[in-house]
């Protein structure tokens, strides 16, 4: 989160002054908070909890609120076509199979 928040940072700076203001905070530690703070971490336990978190993740750009695809598999920053079509576009991926 980090490091994406530094890249929101610049890239913002870079093309679109008046929506970082949207993002400025009081406080002495940053100018600036894309996260909410304490976001609440899942311990993945077991198989069918990752596979629960996994399809919610999958099928998140369906919704109607969003409306990205029409097929999973089509948005490109999901993990989805990595395990359905075997898309190694992302070649730091790995498989959560071969953890369980």
């Amino acid at each position: 989160m980090k490091f994406t928040g530094h890249q929101f940072l610049e890239e913002l700076r870079n093309s679109n002054d008046h929506l970082l203001n949207k993002f400025k905070i009081p406080g002495d530690d940053r100018k600036h908070q894309f996260w909410q703070k304490k976001g609440l971490s899942k311990i993945m336990y077991n198989k069918e909890v990752v596979e629960q978190k996994l399809n919610y993740i999958h099928l998140n750009p369906l919704q109607a609120h969003w409306n990205l695809v029409i097929d999973p598999n089509d948005y490109y920053f999901s993990s989805c076509s990595f395990y359905e079509q075997e898309d190694r576009r992302f070649d730091w991926l790995t498989d959560y199979r071969d953890t369980f």
